[in-house]
């Protein structure tokens, strides 16, 4: 899981309900938002950077945002914690897109 990904620190003893935070590594090869917009345009994975995040630029890929938002993948970067991200699992997020966001994480970040 996200324990194996490099540059991601998770700790999976404050797991308490369907949310985990996790955070990117001060020398992560990618920044939140960059590795956001990596992972809508080649994962189909939104990380919705707040709008308050300056930098911000997800939105710029329009295709890439509906695609994803058409397959309900969707994570949120945490504002109040530069390189920290927040990830929800709702009750209609099943496996596969776990395993795809892993996936993403994995590929972008190894």
């Amino acid at each position: 899981g996200l324990t194996e990904v490099p540059w991601i620190n998770v700790d999976p003893a404050q797991v308490y309900t369907n949310m985990v935070y996790i955070n990117l590594a001060p020398d992560a090869p990618l920044t939140v938002d960059e590795l956001a917009r990596r992972m809508l345009c080649e994962h189909n994975v939104r990380i919705a950077a707040n709008r308050y995040m300056p930098g911000s630029d997800w939105r710029r890929c329009a295709r890439c945002v509906r695609r994803a938002c058409e397959h309900n993948v969707r994570i949120a970067a945490n504002r109040y914690m530069p390189g920290s991200i927040r990830l929800v699992t709702h009750y209609w997020v099943t496996g596969a897109v776990v395993d795809q966001v892993l996936q993403g994480f994995r590929q972008l970040l190894s």
